[in-house]
């Protein structure tokens, strides 16, 4: 899954699976949770949101199941 940058202090990108409904999230220490059932508005409301890191943490954040995971690069060359 593609994953699109997003300017917040938390959350480095987040990418979308409109078929399967999952939200990649990955956050600025380094893991990455995939969020189940997430519907597309969501999505798209996290990806134009003026604080990003309020919508997640109020719209997301606790309503849906995750799985987390961590990637093998580090965060902080993402924001290079």
């Amino acid at each position: 899954m593609q994953r699109e940058p997003l300017s917040s202090p938390n959350i480095i990108s987040v990418g979308y699976d409109e078929e399967e409904l999952i939200l990649e999230v990955e956050f600025d220490h380094g893991e990455i949770h995939d969020y189940l059932g997430v519907p597309s508005e969501k999505h798209t409301a996290l990806m134009s949101a003026e604080s990003p890191d309020s919508y997640f943490s109020h719209n997301i954040r606790g309503m849906y199941e995750y799985r987390s995971r961590q990637e093998d690069r580090s965060p902080s060359a993402e924001r290079q």
